[in-house]
């Protein structure tokens, strides 16, 4: 079997994030970095991901928040009827993930965009000019898809919650609240 799965990990200065209010938060900070990982099958996107202890140093460099709102994205649009969905990976130059409806199943795929042309963070009309440095498509069912991201999203805002219960008053944290 085939799994998808996504691994999430806070790493912040948690001492900080345990002691903030709302609207420091909302005016320094408005995003949480950490480990990212979308795992398919034996494909990974995302960063270095562990659950070991931090070592001197050691930091997580993707925004986790703007991972789990596109990925929140990506179901509500097919949830609406969309039946393309890409995405912008933040931290690169031009790599995107691709969602393509097929018989209720979501195909999903790494693309480039080497020419660069694509100024949103989100599209949902297929753009023909990708690259695709791979020739795997990982596919999988919509609802399995919809129930990882949900509760990968839970997860996260349940972490949040644990170090500051006023982190989830932020208006990061309410948005992704409101797409759930």
């Amino acid at each position: 079997m085939i799994v998808f799965k996504i691994n999430i990990r806070i790493v912040e200065d948690l001492e900080i994030l345990k002691t903030m209010d709302i609207s420091d938060f909302d005016d320094e900070y408005n995003q949480i970095e950490g480990f990212f990982q979308i795992c398919m099958g034996s494909h990974k996107e995302g960063c270095y991901y562990h659950e070991d202890e931090l070592q001197d140093g050691e930091i997580g460099s993707e925004l986790l928040n703007y991972w789990l709102n596109r990925l929140l994205d990506v179901v509500n649009c097919f949830t609406n009827g969309e039946e393309y969905v890409a995405f912008h990976e933040l931290e690169t130059m031009n790599r995107w993930l691709e969602f393509k409806a097929n018989d209720g199943k979501i195909q999903i795929r790494t693309a480039i965009d080497s020419s660069m042309k694509i100024k949103d963070f989100l599209i949902t009309t297929p753009y023909g000019d990708f690259d695709y440095i791979e020739s795997w498509k990982y596919q999988i069912e919509f609802s399995k898809l919809r129930n990882e991201i949900v509760k990968s999203v839970n997860f996260f805002l349940h972490q949040l919650e644990i170090l500051n219960p006023n982190l989830l008053k932020t208006k990061m944290a309410l948005e992704l609240i409101r797409k759930v």
